[in-house]
């Protein structure tokens, strides 16, 4: 890349040389780091031409990585055989709904239904498929509260507080629930 001009900025402790460069390929001009820009021979418009214009970020524009690896990640569970998770997923009848198939429609549902990072997308029911009338945002706690191995209702939790605010024994409470000892402990704490 040609560079048309050079200048140092400091970012904490040292000083970085950055540069003002234009792409020989299609002439656009591009600040990069000096070390870089002088390995570099084009924007990453090649990028684009080798990837092709369906790659996800060229088709979708800019779009949160994070949120495009949820759509990703559901897709695989329900439909790729060779995922870890598909016995919990596709192989159990969960599928994707075919408006999700693509990744368009399931960021507009993601955006209108007030999406932030650190929420996980959570099925209303657990039996049911991924679709804008089951799928919900959550935090994790909430999340994991909505497993199918989870063994302890919302109710549970506070029936145990009760009986541990009683003075009952920790092992006693976790016979009447089904439940380890340590979960009690953990609940009479506030871990979970």
């Amino acid at each position: 890349m040609k560079i048309i001009k050079a200048w140092s900025i400091k970012v904490k402790h040292y000083q970085r040389r950055m540069c003002e460069t234009v792409c020989p390929e299609c002439g656009a001009t591009v600040v990069r780091q000096y070390s870089n820009a002088k390995k570099q021979k084009h924007c990453g418009c090649k990028r684009k031409e080798l990837r092709g214009e369906s790659h996800h970020l060229y088709k979708h524009g800019k779009t949160p990585p994070v949120l495009y690896r949820k759509w990703q990640s559901i897709n695989e569970r329900c439909n790729n055989v060779n995922e870890k998770h598909y016995h919990r997923y596709g192989g159990r009848g969960i599928s994707v709904c075919s408006l999700w198939g693509e990744y368009v429609p399931f960021r507009e549902w993601a955006i209108e239904n007030e999406w932030k990072p650190g929420q996980e997308i959570d099925r209303k029911d657990n039996d049911g498929n991924y679709s804008p009338d089951n799928c919900r945002f959550v935090t994790r706690t909430q999340n994991c509260q909505n497993k199918s191995n989870n063994k302890l209702t919302q109710e549970n939790v506070t029936d145990i507080r009760r009986h541990l605010s009683l003075g009952h024994k920790g092992t006693e409470i976790s016979r009447l629930f089904g439940v380890s000892p340590t979960m009690i402990y953990k609940i009479r704490d506030r871990i979970t």
